[in-house]
């Protein structure tokens, strides 16, 4: 059974196929910068060897653009080194290329450095013009500014991950924390949880001094809801009753105040980046007030060159 971080870390690339695809690029595959289209698509393949039996690939992001230019990427997160892959992750990327018939990349993540060796240097080392593209973690450098946390929390998250054991741990652990209670994204507990059980309790500790005394509860209360989720009991139905009210009752006390952190970070980014806000794009990003909208401005305020671009 795939472990919690498996699944978490797939919903994480699921729910954000943009980075999938950059991901993708940084490793080589050959994709352009933009794509008008990006869906998840399905995962099951047949098997050609034996008929009637399928196999599962982890994620395929399916990305294309009005002109009909189209690229498939299959996503395996790797958590361990199972030697079958050295077989199924020619056929995903095989089956992919022909249902898609466009070209496809496997690509592979692991927050484990000795996972990702593995698949970079001995996983194809015999035949090394079918080796998967691992996402090396240089490709993922340390995230320990708030505000680029803010503007990016999904490879913040990543960063969080990767580098928790190196001399940015610390740095990497609180602004994600703090980025991702100000977003407050949809999948919020799973995304801490995916932190804070990828670090050391020592890391962890030390980012919990570090919060504001709001966040730090706010953690708290997160984690608890972790557990409960966890038990049996929770598993068995009470999701659908007290828990939902109490989180309902937790996202209305925390949606004061919210949208206007996330305004003033577009600000602060846009300005850190030099890029001068007029009074029309100043109203503009006032009259918006949807947390989804504010995040992907927040996204595209770390990337623009020109202030034209934001909207």
């Amino acid at each position: 059974m795939p472990s919690e971080t498996h699944q978490n870390l797939l919903l994480l690339f699921r729910e954000h196929p943009q980075l999938v695809i950059d991901l993708a690029r940084a490793a080589g595959a050959r994709t352009q910068r933009f794509y008008d289209n990006l869906e998840p698509a399905g995962t099951e393949f047949e098997d050609p060897v034996y008929p009637g039996r399928t196999v599962h690939a982890d994620l395929l992001i399916v990305a294309s653009d009005n002109d009909g230019a189209k690229v498939a990427i299959v996503f395996e997160v790797q958590l361990g080194k199972d030697p079958d892959k050295l077989w199924s992750m020619v056929l995903y990327r095989a089956a992919a290329r022909y249902r898609h018939r466009c070209p496809a990349w496997t690509v592979v993540f692991s927050p484990m450095r000795s996972v990702i060796s593995w698949v970079q240097h001995d996983l194809f080392a015999d035949e090394p013009d079918l080796a998967a593209l691992p996402i090396t973690h240089d490709l993922i450098p340390p995230v320990s500014d708030f505000m680029l946390a803010l503007a990016d929390y999904p490879r913040a998250i990543l960063s969080a991950i990767i580098h928790g054991d190196g001399p940015h741990a610390v740095e990497c652990v609180t602004v994600t924390i703090q980025a991702l209670l100000r977003v407050a994204p949809r999948e919020l507990t799973r995304y801490v949880q995916l932190v804070v059980s990828n670090v050391s309790e020592e890391v962890m500790q030390q980012a919990r001094q570090q919060l504001p005394t709001e966040d730090e509860e706010t953690l708290s209360e997160l984690e608890l809801e972790w557990e409960r989720r966890r038990s049996s009991t929770y598993a068995r139905g009470l999701r659908q009753g007290r828990e939902e009210g109490r989180e309902e009752g937790r996202e209305e006390g925390r949606e004061e105040g919210r949208e206007e952190a996330l305004q003033q970070a577009v600000f602060a980014v846009l300005a850190a980046r030099g890029i001068e806000v007029d009074p029309q794009t100043r109203e503009a990003i006032l009259a918006c007030t949807q947390r989804d909208q504010l995040a992907n401005l927040l996204a595209r305020a770390s990337t623009i060159t020109s202030l034209p671009e934001l909207f």
